[in-house]
């Protein structure tokens, strides 16, 4: 049988009853909506969660740099100034730059270098003209006695600096300059287009000398004659150890004669001729200096010079202290100066420019010399 609902009315007893609870029962039905939602006085319980950190970073450790050792300045007793010749450190020459260091050094004790007192120099010996070339164009600390062929090379190669020159002989003898006598078999040789040519040779005690060979090898340029063109002259350096059996090989007939020509230093042949016995004398009607129209005078050759790196290597001030003190020195005229003398060869030092040199310079161009060699 199916059931029938039927809506009863409410009555007034229920109304009462409804409404007598209806606001409990909203009251019951919001806490327990707060409830569920959190709400209220009462504390949730924590959930332990496990939380990873941020991974630490590693701390970056700078690597140390190596100490770096401040600049000695030049002229300090750790790092002298160099004074320099070229030639051979022989037992009596140690003495005698030790003597001149200690001098030169004293000389220039008065003078304040920063933290230190006076500027100290030492001298020294180098090999070579390349390497005294070398030391003045690169180095910061060294000044360079040298020949002027080497001055002009490291003038026009670095723009160094000349200060003093040597000066040879006393009062109207005294000379700053060399230069050479072309001595010859007059009768094979009686100009200058038979030095060279078929069965000719010229005589030298070494290819390094310079008036020897070396000056006059560059004064022949200028009249195209070539001493190192094995084609048209021979070089003879055997058969004679010195000047005077060297002028005797000029002499002879061809069985006889070492070669036709040779160089000397001016007034040697006189000499020669001077200390020769008169029948020695006698053999030597042949040989003579060489004059003609064609050469009016050989060139003269600067004598050595003291020689200073650019200022951009050695700063002005130290180089003028130390020229002073070199002045000061050669004007005592004492000990100190004698050993300078020995040492560098010399009868007086004689202050110089760069203008002492230009028509030496001139002449080196004019015969094609290279301006920045010693070649």
């Amino acid at each position: 049988m199916t059931p029938v609902w039927v809506r009863v009315p409410p009555t007034p007893f229920r109304s009462k009853i409804i409404k007598r609870h209806y606001g409990l029962l909203t009251f019951f039905a919001l806490l327990l909506l707060l409830t569920a939602c959190g709400g209220g006085d009462t504390e949730a319980t924590p959930v332990r969660r496990s939380t990873v950190g941020p991974s630490p970073t590693p701390t970056l450790r700078s690597t140390a740099l190596p100490t770096v050792a401040s600049p000695v300045p030049v002229g300090v007793p750790d790092n002298p100034i160099k004074i320099a010749f070229v030639g051979e450190l022989t037992t009596a020459r140690r003495t005698l730059i030790t003597t001149l260091s200690e001098a030169l050094t004293n000389e220039l004790s008065n003078f304040r270098l920063g933290y230190y007192d006076g500027i100290t120099v030492e001298f020294i010996a180098v090999e070579s003209r390349q390497e005294a070339l070398q030391l003045l164009c690169t180095a910061h600390d060294t000044v360079v006695l040298v020949d002027a062929f080497t001055y002009i090379a490291a003038e026009n190669r670095c723009g160094a600096i000349p200060t003093f020159q040597i000066e040879n002989g006393t009062g109207s003898r005294a000379r700053r300059g060399t230069s050479f006598e072309l001595v010859v078999n007059t009768r094979i040789v009686p100009n200058l287009t038979n030095l060279t040519g078929r069965d000719r040779r010229f005589c030298a005690i070494s290819l390094e000398s310079d008036t020897g060979f070396i000056y006059p090898a560059l004064a022949l340029r200028q009249y195209n004659i070539d001493l190192l063109d094995s084609e048209t002259i021979e070089i003879v350096t055997e058969g004679f150890e010195n000047d005077e059996e060297m002028v005797k090989g000029l002499a002879g007939g061809a069985n006889q004669r070492i070669c036709e020509s040779a160089a000397l230093p001016v007034g040697r042949f006189e000499e020669i001729l001077d200390d020769l016995p008169e029948d020695e004398q006698d053999d030597l009607q042949d040989v003579g200096i060489f004059t003609s129209n064609e050469v009016t005078e050989w060139p003269v050759i600067p004598n050595d010079v003291l020689v200073f790196p650019p200022e951009n290597l050695l700063p002005e001030f130290l180089r003028t202290e130390i020229v002073n003190a070199i002045a000061a020195i050669v004007s005592d005229n004492g000990e100190a100066n004698d050993d300078l003398k020995t040492l560098f060869g010399y009868d007086d030092l004689v202050a110089v420019t760069p203008d002492d040199f230009a028509e030496f310079s001139t002449w080196l161009r004019t015969i094609g010399w290279n301006m920045a060699s010693t070649n």
